[in-house]
């Protein structure tokens, strides 16, 4: 009669494929992990359950800020750019006062020069008068035969008859 190691020898998990060995029964190494695991495994199944809804929840609650955020730029850039509008009317308005002031100015120059000529000639005209009723008088005393004489800067010249 075989001996009980002999027995169990035959229960024994098989090598690796190569040389003939004694017979035994194949070893199930998955079957025997999953037997060992499972218990394991089944503890975990609860956290596992906790980490994929803390994964939506953290999933969701980023969607959420990034619309909160996408709001946020928006109303930003909205205030920026009505910021901007109203600073580049600030500033239109600055060179149009600018630009009144130096219109404003130079009609007040112009208007001072205008007056300037003015005075300059009023004070011109009187001996600009004389002079030209002088060399009127000149002409009209001068008989016919000296109307053809030179002067010194005055030419006449004798009128046609038609």
């Amino acid at each position: 009669m075989p001996n009980v190691r002999d027995i169990l020898r035959r229960f024994r998990p098989a090598a690796a494929p190569g040389p003939a060995a004694t017979g035994g029964v194949p070893a199930d190494r998955v079957a025997e992990r999953e037997a060992e695991l499972a218990p394991v495994l089944a503890l975990l199944e609860d956290v596992e359950r906790e980490c994929a809804q803390l994964l939506e929840a953290a999933r969701a609650a980023a969607t959420e800020r990034r619309a909160q955020g996408d709001g946020q730029v928006e109303a930003v850039l909205a205030a920026g750019r009505r910021r901007a509008d109203e600073e580049r009317a600030a500033a239109a308005a600055a060179r149009r006062g600018l630009a009144d002031e130096e219109a404003q100015r130079v009609v007040r120059d112009s208007q001072d020069e205008a007056r300037r000529t003015i005075d300059v000639g009023r004070q011109r005209l009187p001996g600009l008068v004389s002079a030209a009723a002088e060399q009127v008088r000149l002409l009209l005393s001068a008989t016919d035969d000296d109307r053809g004489a030179a002067r010194p800067g005055v030419t006449v010249r004798p009128a046609r008859s038609p």
